[in-house]
């Protein structure tokens, strides 16, 4: 049996871990800085509350007040995740496109800011692909319809 660090993707891996979890550090960072944001706006508006027309002042602590709640959940995920952000990968190439996209699959969905996945939960319908798929032509269901591509790699991490 030779060694997972002799494997010929085992640097790029460990890269692409590497980088996911950076990326969970500054998205962690960032709801943070956001819910003192939310925290603080909640804070003026009251303080700013008037009661004869204090409609904005409402507005205001309701938005934050769905924002800290939608955070806290989000965060939660987060950082539970981050210990082991993925479980697998497969590489796909959707008969529509050219070139095969690398899906990382996960206990959760994590997108960067330009909407690339970086992680895909597992409930994903492209995730079937990898419970149910074998290498070669494959399709799953989607919003849009069914989608068929074409499995060229599937591999199991254990992180």
């Amino acid at each position: 049996m030779t060694s997972l660090k002799k494997h010929p993707d085992y640097l790029k891996e460990t890269r692409r871990l590497k980088s996911t979890i950076q990326y969970m550090d500054i998205y962690i960072q960032d709801i943070y800085k956001k819910q003192q944001s939310s925290t603080h706006e909640i804070k003026e508006a009251m303080i700013n509350l008037d009661y004869l027309d204090s409609s904005q002042s409402y507005i205001t602590i309701l938005v934050n007040a769905k924002y800290l709640d939608y955070s806290r959940e989000s965060l939660e995920k987060v950082l539970r995740a981050k210990a082991k952000p993925y479980f697998s990968r497969i590489d796909f190439r959707d008969h529509r496109e050219k070139q095969p996209a690398k899906y990382y699959i996960g206990k959760l969905s994590l997108f960067k800011d330009d909407h690339e996945p970086l992680i895909i939960d597992w409930r994903a319908p492209i995730a079937g692909v990898y419970y149910d798929g074998r290498l070669g032509e494959v399709s799953y269901e989607a919003e849009e319809g069914t989608v068929t591509g074409e499995l060229l790699l599937k591999r199991h991490h254990t992180i």
